[in-house]
């Protein structure tokens, strides 16, 4: 009997709990000082943990108060107007499109394929058609079929980068050497790099087409009534020395901020893209193409070509805008052939070689049939 109440006794000191059963039924006697010994651990403990949070806080909030004032000195010029008050949005917005002091994206692509000599003094129209570098059966339709009018008047070159696959690469020199058309840059060929591929066809006409008027952007995907576009071009556009950037004019586009077309908060913050031109087919006057390639260099690069250089750089350079109806867009519908034959369309997007071939030989019939 002894030696099992020492056991219960042993189990009770153990217990961590004071209003255990036993003690309920006074089985046992606990002297006071026993009672206040763990209390008194206890509130050391929490004395201590208090303290390492407190220390823990103060680190949180010094280090975000140091951060937070690095950030609105680096953006001071974007945040606050000249009395030092918050700058509005409207304020904000105008403050984007001014060309920052240093250059942030400069531009160095170096030409590995090209022709100098494409271009000469009666060149009037320069077409740059970017193109994927397999996209063979693409740029043969484009040969034989919409570049060929008016070749006195008209000079096309294709716009390509470096693929991973090498014998793609071989076959664009071999291309190259055959047609004389090639203008290939030193840089990956991606989406990403699509913008870059564009200032450089511009960069290129700068330099080598100095007496062309316009240069024409075209997808491979497109195509393009040249005999009635070089009829608008000489009766529907004049410009002055600001240039003018011509197409289908896109206003209020909505900027994307997830999928294939996002583009950053960093990069551009505001919800809309200033008034562009759709970028299936778009003219620039050739006296703003150097100055659209310096200003990219002072503006963050964005991917998204045709809000870029037609919305955000010709807004920077303040150059004008002149819509006119016949060209395309990314959600235009399927062309008619007869369409072109009557003169109503300048250019249509998403068309296969075959059905570019049917359109020219439509365009070019004595008997169209329309």
């Amino acid at each position: 009997m002894i030696t099992i109440m020492n056991a219960m006794r042993i189990f009770h000191e153990r217990s961590p709990n004071q209003n255990h059963f036993w003690l309920k039924n006074d089985l046992f006697h606990v002297t006071e000082p026993e009672m206040t010994k763990k209390p008194c651990k206890l509130s050391k403990w929490i004395g201590k943990a208090m303290i390492i949070v407190a220390v823990f806080i103060f680190a949180i909030l010094f280090m975000w108060h140091k951060f937070y004032s690095h950030k609105i000195v680096s953006q001071k010029n974007f945040t606050l107007n000249g009395d030092g008050k918050r700058k509005t949005q409207d304020e904000r917005y105008a403050d984007y499109f001014i060309l920052r002091k240093n250059k942030i994206n400069p531009f160095s692509v170096n030409f590995t394929l090209m022709n100098e000599n494409l271009c000469d003094g009666r060149t009037y129209l320069i077409i740059i058609i970017p193109s994927k570098v397999q996209n063979s059966r693409q740029r043969h339709a484009i040969r034989s079929t919409w570049t060929m009018a008016s070749s006195t008047l008209v000079r096309h070159v294709f716009l390509v980068g470096y693929s991973l696959n090498t014998s793609w690469n071989d076959n664009i020199r071999k291309e190259s050497r055959v047609f004389k058309d090639i203008l290939q840059g030193d840089f990956m060929d991606s989406y990403y790099n699509l913008t870059l591929n564009i200032l450089m066809g511009l960069e290129w006409s700068h330099l080598f087409c100095y007496n062309a008027t316009f240069i024409l952007k075209a997808d491979d995907d497109t195509f393009v009534n040249t005999p009635y576009l070089l009829h608008v071009l000489q009766t529907n556009v004049s410009f002055d020395y600001r240039g003018v950037i011509i197409g289908k004019l896109n206003r209020d586009g909505k900027v994307r901020r997830n999928g294939l077309w996002k583009v950053g908060i960093d990069s551009y913050p505001f919800p809309h893209y200033p008034n562009y031109m759709f970028g299936n087919t778009y003219l620039v006057s050739r006296n703003i193409a150097n100055r659209l390639v310096k200003a990219s260099e002072y503006m963050p690069y964005l991917p998204i070509e045709d809000a870029y250089i037609t919305g955000i750089l010709a807004k920077s350079i303040r150059t004008k805008h002149q819509h006119i109806n016949g060209f395309t867009f990314w959600y235009d519908t399927p062309p008619k052939a007869c369409d072109f034959v009557n003169s109503k369309r300048i250019t249509a997007t998403k068309l296969s070689p075959r059905m570019m071939e049917f359109i020219w030989g439509k365009i070019n019939s004595r008997y169209p049939n329309c």
